[in-house]
């Protein structure tokens, strides 16, 4: 699809309907006009996505759910679709919101950061708004401080609103819907991104939006990017790992309240978090409640003492004596009473002796039950311990025949590699290995290679689903790999299997490529490295042109 760039000029028309007033902002993904409605004279914001990634199918989907979706949503603190455009490009309309961003605000700040304050004005209407989005069964996925708009409300105070809702998910189709997302694509912006969308996971819920609003709202209480690393492959890690510096260490005035609402929202492991927006928003309006001082406390007033007479005070004591001593009275009338109840209850307590004899007898008689029941469970067991044993013999000569394999596939290895070598020689050729990884578990991996001087290469990240290959010079059919995986932090080591290319330097796009070496998780949820033999024929083939 073309795109005409004269019409997106200033004064250029869309659907004979809107005017170009000028462009707003330009992404990677889409470009941003200020444009005007010819009949109402009112001022829209048009998003048009660029037309490189427009022709895939996949884009499209998501350009028409995001339309679709802010449709739905009708908030104050979100931003609102409200029209679509399709010639001579396709466009959503939207409100036009005059302010910058979150990410505009905190790069204009002093330290980075904004005051308490200012994050009440912020974050406790985005809650709100993404609170009513979840109700909706929206799923942002992609909430940054570059999406959070802010504009000038009544009497200067701030009016967020959301938007970009352009990977967002509806975690229940609709009848006729294709919403869901392919389990292992990633989408996201990495810094915010959850540890569960690392992990390729396809059910992700809100809780994955609320960890990102406690990496946003890090970021605005402290002025630092929570999991900041120097390579996309570190940050992914620390973000699985849940690795940052803890807010207070960074700025130490912080109220502790706050602190505990980032790391909550921030948990790696989706339980632990706050489950909705409300709960959220309720802690954190707490913790940034501005405290009022409470007024000073009157001091009363010294009792002026009344004079009194000598003979009042002494009639005043002889009344107290007396008092004194009907109390005494009573309370010894009282202990003797007492003392009468307990002889007249001893029969009653004795019943109740004989009563409880009565059931020790029976426990007693229960535990002799049960510890014959325990003798013949233990001779059950001798018995189970006897078949596991002879099932134990038979798995290691199990063992032993799989030995006894892996050898002579070694050996006839070696001989593919002496066979090469001396043909190269002969006929004063190079030899090539090309090695095919392929991810099959269902979460993110790296993976790193050695080369014939040991030397361990630059971690690869590869995404679940997808494929790599690489070529490296010289004979061994076998090439030592790295394994980790970023969700479980397991590493593992094993030899990947290369096919072999003599006389030219391999193109790992188009070659014959045997072996694919699939990583797989074993029955224990374990990584593990199972070559496959793609095609039939000679181990290491030959090209044409060999």
């Amino acid at each position: 699809m073309g795109e005409d760039t004269s019409l997106l000029e200033p004064g250029g028309l869309l659907d004979n309907r809107y005017e170009v007033v000028r462009k707003l902002a330009a992404g990677g993904m889409a470009t941003i006009y200020l444009v005007r409605h010819l009949g109402l004279h009112s001022l829209h914001a048009l998003k048009v996505p660029d037309p490189r990634i427009f022709h895939s199918a996949d884009a499209r989907h998501r350009f028409t759910t995001e339309g679709r979706i802010q449709a739905l949503l009708r908030h104050p603190h979100i931003a609102q679709v409200t029209d679509i455009v399709i010639s001579p490009v396709p466009g959503l309309v939207m409100e036009y919101v005059e302010g910058g961003t979150l990410e505009e605000l905190l790069g204009q700040s002093p330290g980075g950061r904004v005051g308490l304050p200012t994050l009440r004005q912020i974050f406790l209407p985005v809650l709100d708004a993404m609170q009513e989005a979840h109700g909706h069964r929206v799923v942002h996925r992609d909430l940054t401080p570059s999406n959070i708009l802010l504009a000038q409300g009544h009497q200067g105070r701030m009016h967020p609103k959301v938007t970009d809702f352009g990977i967002a998910k509806v975690t229940q189709d609709e009848p006729g819907e294709k919403y869901r997302t392919r389990t292992g694509v990633l989408l996201g912006t990495r810094p915010y991104m959850s540890p569960e969308q690392i992990g390729g996971a396809s059910d992700v819920d809100a809780r994955t939006d609320i960890f990102a609003l406690g990496a946003i709202l890090y970021e605005a209480a402290t002025g630092r990017v929570a999991f900041d690393a120097a390579s996309d492959f570190e940050m992914m890690k620390r973000i699985t790992e849940g690795n940052f510096t803890p807010p207070e260490q960074v700025v130490p005035e912080l109220p502790e309240s706050l602190c505990q609402c980032i790391r909550k929202a921030m948990t790696v492991d989706p339980s632990g978090r706050f489950q909705d927006c409300a709960a959220f928003r309720a802690a954190l309006e707490q913790a940034l409640e501005v405290p009022v001082p409470a007024p000073a406390p009157v001091p009363a007033s010294a009792p002026v003492p009344a004079p009194a007479s000598r003979g009042r005070g002494l009639m005043a004591g002889l009344l107290l004596l007396g008092v004194l001593s009907l109390l005494l009275l009573a309370g010894l009338a009282s202990t003797l009473r007492n003392l009468r109840l307990s002889s007249e209850d001893k029969a009653r307590l004795q019943v109740s002796y004989q009563t409880e004899q009565q059931n020790a007898r029976r426990l007693k008689q229960e535990l002799d039950i049960a510890r014959s029941q325990a003798r013949s469970s233990e001779a059950q067991a001798r018995d189970l311990q006897a078949k596991n044993q002879g099932a134990l013999q038979q798995l290691q000569q199990n063992e032993q025949l799989k030995d006894e394999l892996q050898k002579f596939q070694h050996q006839a290895l070696k001989f593919l590699e002496m066979t090469l070598l001396d043909t190269a020689v002969r006929n004063n050729l190079p030899v090539s290995r090309v090695v095919r990884a392929c991810n099959k578990t269902g979460t993110l991996l790296s993976y790193q290679y050695m080369d014939d001087e040991r030397n361990w290469s630059e971690a690869l990240v590869l995404e679940p689903g997808r494929c790599l290959s690489h070529w490296l010079t010289g004979y061994h059919a076998q090439v030592p790999v790295r394994i980790s995986s970023l969700r479980d932090n397991v590493t593992v080591e094993d030899n990947a299997l290369a096919g072999m290319v003599v006389g030219r330097m391999p193109d790992t796009d188009v070659d014959w490529k045997p072996w694919e070496n699939q990583l797989v998780l074993d029955q224990e949820h374990g990584l593990q490295l199972k070559p496959v033999f793609l095609e039939t024929g000679l181990l290491g083939g030959a090209s044409p042109d060999q």
